[in-house]
């Protein structure tokens, strides 16, 4: 989606009377919603110098202008793109990243800078040319008309504000082969921007290219776990984002400094679902293996290490790496620094006592940092899930002092972009209104973006995902109300919800559920489905959940008895505390539900046992006209 186009002179004429800004502003309010001040003053500045560059008569009238870009898929968005043909007719998108940034500092061992982002702000972050390229990277696995190279994007930044100094770090000899790709422009070399638009576009296209690419097919929807041996193996495959990008470099960074100094590290990842967690782990799982720097990738739960063991077959060096993924309870006995990296996915779900055949270990987040020279932690704490995950920062915080981290070595970061469900960040935020775990200013949720639905019935439910199984992407899933009577019985099943909607709980086969091509007939849970994605989600909400006299209410005593890890603890604690466990209770089925509901790419669909619930959430979706 493009919130402002128009051709060169079209776009010079708006600056020329003023209006620029007054136009953005009106399309950008249609489009996406409300803007900040600061938001209007960057464009006011940096356009104006946009125009002045354009405002050369090799540079044809109607080449095409587009301002915030929305990035498919993301809620991300390109400042400016500058679209034209090249000598051969071939179309061509100049792609420019735009900073206010006045001063830029050298971040030593590190691709990162340090930019005063603001008056008062000083920050590290990735070099505005890598997030241009990663922009045309992704774009480039993504849109058709640029996969099949019948348009071509040229990269670049421009920091109208800032002055080259002598030995400059923005163009320090370790961005050479960075800035081959994707230039950096400057105040005092204004002029090489204007060339590197006319080196590349020879002829304007009235807007057709930039028409091309916002309205060009999306070929394909990227999943973690379709691509990990080929990241292992130094392919790119996924383009780092913003925050993405930036929290990847950092902790490449000190991975270098833990190494050199012998100093124990650990960074702390906040981020939502769908902010890139697990891409950014892999990522830097794949880069430091590539580097030969031996890194653990740990998680508490299975299923996801599962499913890229077997994506790993056939792939070099295979058990190897098998052993690189290991469990969060691999470290109880584990020397002091014996590891150099450990990168711990869903820390949010680690334990403070591990059962394997029997009780071991003591605190998980300790015995890792101990084992660790360095230890990354990817957390969120409103995925925890069961009554016994004590993955929080405070705790991470606390046990860093326990194993004599010193302050300046523990780093904080927050991953902020959304990549799942279409992008939508205002669904995260409905989500968390509807479900009532938290108030948010997005009590109604426009469904045009991204396909959600409340159905009236579990066939419908059913068959909507499978039509919409194509490459096996899509998957039901349901809150952990139903007994797992099937276990026992094969001639039984545990969802009986109509004469014709029968089905059994996932069970473990030679392949895992996720990527089975016959769970398409088995219900998923929690503990098979966090931490993975798929196209389409389609999520039973039980009894467990119910809308009662205006209140989202939760209900302990629905939760089956063959759940031994969601909470089994809390159900104990309501016969000593019965209100501490239902206030509990509340927060991990609210939780477990909101997880459920954000495993979906394209599509999340829904069916709730209880009708007043199913009523309560249609009321909160408006039409997607």
């Amino acid at each position: 989606m493009i919130v402002y186009d128009n051709i060169k002179s079209g776009f010079i004429e708006d600056v020329r009377k003023g209006i620029l800004v007054k136009n953005i502003e009106k399309k950008y309010r249609e489009k996406i919603g409300g803007i900040s001040e600061s938001v209007k003053r960057s464009w006011e500045n940096s356009l104006t110098r946009i125009a002045t560059i354009l405002n050369d008569s090799d540079i044809p009238k109607d080449v095409g202008i587009a301002i915030e870009y929305e990035i498919p898929k993301t809620d991300r968005r390109v400042d400016i793109m500058i679209s034209g043909y090249n000598d051969e007719g071939k179309g061509v998108v100049i792609i420019v990243e735009l900073k206010q940034w006045s001063r830029v500092d050298e971040v030593p061992n590190s691709l990162l800078i340090r930019a005063m982002v603001s008056k008062y702000n000083i920050e590290e972050r990735a070099h505005p040319s890598r997030q241009a390229l990663n922009y045309a990277g992704y774009l480039s696995n993504l849109v058709e008309p640029v996969v099949n190279d019948e348009i071509r994007l040229y990269p670049c930044s421009y920091l109208h504000n800032y002055l080259l100094k002598e030995n400059d770090p923005l163009i320090d000899n370790k961005f050479k082969p960075l800035l081959k790709q994707s230039p950096v422009f400057t105040m005092d070399n204004e002029h090489k921007l204007r060339d590197f638009i006319k080196e590349y576009i020879k002829k304007g296209d009235n807007k057709k290219v930039l028409n091309e690419l916002d309205t060009g097919k999306i070929v394909i929807s990227r999943r973690l776990q379709d691509d990990i041996a080929s990241m292992i193996d130094g392919k790119k495959k996924f383009y780092l984002l913003d925050t993405q990008q930036d929290i990847y470099e950092k902790a490449l960074s000190m991975a270098s400094e833990t190494l050199k100094t012998k100093e124990k590290h650990v960074l702390i990842v906040k981020g939502g679902p769908g902010t890139g967690k697990s891409v950014v782990a892999i990522q830097l799982f794949a880069e430091l293996y590539q580097r030969k720097i031996i890194a653990h990738y740990t998680t508490m739960n299975g299923t996801p290490r599962k499913v890229y063991f077997e994506e790993l077959k056939n792939t070099e060096d295979q058990e190897y790496i098998r052993n690189l993924f290991t469990g969060a309870y691999a470290y109880d006995m584990a020397k002091k620094n014996e590891i150099p990296v450990i990168i711990v996915d869903e820390a949010h779900r680690l334990k403070e006592k591990t059962f394997v055949g029997r009780s071991r270990g003591n605190n998980q987040i300790r015995e890792i940092i101990n084992a660790a020279n360095f230890s990354i932690f990817f957390i969120d704490e409103d995925q925890i899930v069961t009554d016994n995950d004590i993955g929080t920062i405070e705790e991470i915080r606390r046990c860093c002092n326990i194993n004599g981290v010193k302050a300046k070595n523990i780093e904080e970061k927050e991953l902020t972009s959304q990549f799942r469900c279409e992008g939508v960040t205002e669904y995260l935020s409905w989500l968390d209104n509807t479900l009532q775990i938290r108030e948010t200013a997005n009590s109604t949720l426009n469904t045009k973006k991204y396909d959600f639905r409340v159905v009236d019935s579990p066939d419908e439910l059913d068959q909507l995902i499978i039509d919409r199984n194509e490459g096996n992407n899509a998957r039901i899933v349901a809150g952990y109300y139903k007994e797992w009577i099937s276990k026992d019985d094969n001639t039984k099943f545990d969802f009986e919800l109509s004469d014709t909607f029968k089905k059994k709980w996932n069970i473990e086969r030679s392949k895992p559920w996720a990527i089975r091509k016959d769970s398409i007939n088995e219900i998923g849970c929690i503990h098979t489905c966090q931490g993975l994605e798929f196209d389409y989600i389609g999520v039973i909400i039980g009894t467990d959940l119910r809308y009662e006299n205006g209140k989202v209410i939760t209900d302990l005593t629905k939760n089956a008895n063959s759940d031994k890890t969601s909470l089994v603890h809390t159900k104990a604690l309501y016969k000593k505390n019965p209100e501490k466990a239902k206030e509990i209770a509340d927060k991990i089925i609210k939780n477990t539900y909101k997880v459920l509901m954000t495993r979906g790419l394209k599509g999340c669909y829904i069916y709730c046992e209880d009708k007043p619930l199913a009523d309560y959430i249609k009321s909160k979706i408006k039409s997607n006209s």
